[in-house]
């Protein structure tokens, strides 16, 4: 999702971008050694809300755990968003009627699309979907691929120059890239899993390195392409007379589908485990028919991909990926000789978190509204 979305952030904030992504790269990897340095606390925290737990107590495991569970559900509503986005792409003439109202284009594909990830929400084991994940960097080397060719041999070419600085649009910009370097809330659960912890920063310092890399290019090639005409999704961008541009927006809507079940697992887990009534069958099949009612009825009203991207990035990308682990950390490594350097930065890096998710949530917010 980030690779499809992460053009439209750079058309947003133009070329001056680059350094904001560049800058959240690094403040992004720096939060996650701190995570990690609150595991070496205790060997027995297992997961992010661990972590809240030995800050805090009880009232910080249940904070982040809202934050992160929150921040998947609205995931799934970005799912079916892009979905329907793709699918409308490629049939645009599509469409259906519901009682007396006719549905079209992305908000037909939406609801059948929910259909389709309605019987797979329903079961309880997941174990086999889990090796979907394998399948999101075969995904982004698919859709990176299609974009190079598209410019190469598709006629487009990489002539436009963009802007060099847009000043109003840098909030939605570095929201979207805050989006796409968030995978804190797993982090410590990985970490956890590894069989020498030590290894954790090398790991991650590998995973930053290739992320970044792959998001460079990305953003890079397609505003040469495309400039800001780039639309949320770059696959919106590409001519359909492409095979290539074809296989691409196939695959951008196929790998949310076969997603949307593991990210709703978590969600509906942590509701199964504090009702215990929400464990009988009946009443489970029931909850996760709602769950994914929800997510239908919010994707139709705000289709707006690329500003719920950026929502998801300042909103909970901004508090889980800096604010948490700064606050955290700070709170575990209390009265310890930690130097006074460190942890002036850390307070920095907690401004910019406030700053980031309360500028970027506003700008999301509003031109969401705008739309509607």
């Amino acid at each position: 999702v980030g690779v499809v979305v992460i053009p439209y952030g750079l058309s947003q904030g133009g070329w001056a971008g680059l350094g904001f992504l560049g800058l959240l790269a690094i403040i992004s990897y720096y939060t996650c050694l701190l995570l990690q340095r609150c595991m070496n606390m205790d060997p027995h925290i297992k997961c992010y809300p661990d972590i809240g737990n030995l800050a805090f107590g009880p009232k910080g495991k249940i904070i982040i755990s809202t934050f992160i569970y929150l921040q998947l559900f609205l995931l799934d509503i970005s799912f079916l968003i892009l979905v329907g986005d793709s699918l409308a792409k490629l049939y645009p003439e599509f469409g259906y009627k519901i009682g007396a109202r006719r549905l079209d284009g992305s908000k037909a594909f939406i609801i059948l699309s929910a259909m389709v990830v309605l019987p797979i929400a329903w079961l309880k084991s997941l174990r086999r979907l889990a090796y979907v994940s394998a399948i999101g960097a075969f995904a982004c080397v698919v859709v990176i691929g299609a974009v190079i060719w598209v410019g190469l041999f598709g006629g487009v070419g990489f002539h436009d120059k963009g802007s060099l600085i847009n000043l109003s649009g840098i909030p939605m910009a570095t929201s979207i890239f805050a989006l796409c370097f968030n995978g804190h809330a797993g982090l410590p659960t990985v970490i956890g899993a590894m069989k020498d912890r030590s290894m954790g920063p090398k790991a991650l310092a590998i995973s930053f390195i290739t992320c970044s890399t792959a998001y460079a290019l990305m953003s890079v090639l397609s505003y040469l392409m495309f400039g800001d005409q780039i639309k949320s999704q770059i696959t919106q961008n590409l001519p359909i007379k492409n095979i290539s541009s074809k296989i691409a927006i196939y695959v951008a809507a196929i790998l949310p589908l076969l997603k949307y079940a593991l990210v709703m697992a978590p969600v509906v887990a942590a509701i199964e485990e504090s009702f215990s009534l929400c464990r009988k069958r009946v009443v489970n099949l029931l909850l996760r028919t709602t769950m994914v009612a929800l997510t239908v009825i919010i994707a139709l009203t705000f289709p707006f991909f690329g500003d719920m991207m950026a929502f998801i990035g300042s909103f909970l990308g901004g508090t889980v990926a800096l604010i948490l682990p700064c606050i955290c950390y700070l709170k575990i490594f209390k009265g310890t000789k930690s130097c006074m350097v460190e942890k002036a930065m850390v307070m920095g890096i907690l401004m910019l978190g406030f700053c980031m998710a309360t500028i970027g949530t506003y700008f999301s917010l509003k031109r969401m509204l705008q739309k509607m």
